[in-house]
């Protein structure tokens, strides 16, 4: 059942590598800043949907996402995934008003690409 954590402000697993399964932050109202420095691969989906605070997301290593990637109705402008080689299903980053970057250069798998109201 998905909680709303008004009080949770800063979430960090700085040396998880990986996640056999998915990975969600939803509804978080005061959700500023997620550290997943050393997460590379997610065997299902990594979603970020509905904190409206979340400005600073840390996932440099990440590798690879087996199913797809959600990034909707957050604070970020800027989202540093160099190390992005394959997302297997749908990428989707919408409705981050602040948004204006992205990082991309690496990808080389994608099954979907949606982006629509951003910034």
């Amino acid at each position: 059942r998905d909680r709303d954590n008004s009080k949770l402000r800063e979430i960090s697993f700085p040396m998880l590598q990986s996640v056999d399964g998915f990975i969600r932050f939803y509804l978080n109202r005061e959700l500023v800043s997620v550290n997943l420095k050393s997460l590379q691969s997610v065997s299902i989906y990594l979603s970020f949907d509905r904190n409206p605070k979340l400005s600073n997301l840390a996932i440099p290593a990440l590798i690879s996402v087996k199913e797809f990637m959600t990034l909707q109705h957050n604070a970020i402008h800027e989202i540093l995934a160099e190390s992005l080689i394959r997302v297997g299903g749908s990428l989707d980053i919408s409705s981050n008003p602040r948004f204006v970057k992205f990082n991309l250069n690496n990808l080389v798998e994608l099954g979907n690409l949606l982006v629509k109201n951003n910034s």
